[in-house]
């Protein structure tokens, strides 16, 4: 499974307050969600599949 996101493409993210824990949840229910990346300015992202394939992300942004 890729969870790499092509450009041009485009990934309906989900933010959430903690994403360790959103991850962990995810996990628990049977979802592969790829690696957490610190993509800068304290931004955080995560990419999973759904059950049609679909790639969806998770962000949690930098606390004020």
């Amino acid at each position: 499974m890729s969870n790499s996101v092509e450009p041009g493409n485009t990934v309906s993210t989900f933010i959430v307050n903690d994403i360790v824990t959103a991850s962990l949840c995810l996990t628990e229910k049977g979802v592969s969600v790829g690696p957490i990346t610190d993509v800068g300015h304290g931004v955080q992202l995560s990419t999973f599949k759904d059950i049609d394939g679909n790639l969806l992300g998770l962000r949690q942004n930098p606390q004020s």
